[in-house]
């Protein structure tokens, strides 16, 4: 593979032009093993062309590392418990409605329950 630019290369005897974007330590988990690179084809052989499309391309890309990485971090959320230390109003408020919610169910299953007998 030859770099004809940063990021861009070319291969093959027609000179196809491809968009290569490592993939981040940071999220390298979540990706295929033994993958590194991300090689993209722009589908083209004129190089001021593949400039133009290798900045779309790479900006796709850099967006699945972006959803990638706030997937990963949601998992590792998921593990770790944490201690809060202060909730807002709106944090109370949500808790509250969330808790008067599971407080209504909880009585009308139990309501139901005593009239299907």
């Amino acid at each position: 593979m030859k770099a004809s630019a940063e990021n861009i290369y070319t291969r093959g005897r027609h000179g196809i032009q491809y968009g290569r974007r490592r993939i981040p330590a940071a999220i390298r988990a979540a990706c295929p093993a033994k993958q590194t690179p991300i090689v993209r084809s722009l589908g083209n052989a004129d190089r001021r062309l593949a400039k133009e499309r290798a900045h779309a391309e790479l900006a796709r890309i850099d967006a699945e590392f972006r959803l990638q990485s706030e997937q990963l971090d949601l998992s590792r959320a998921s593990f770790s418990a944490r201690r809060i230390a202060k909730l807002d109003d709106d944090q109370l408020k949500g808790i509250a409605r969330f808790w008067v919610r599971q407080v209504l169910l909880a009585d009308d299953q139990r309501r139901q329950a005593g009239l299907d007998c």
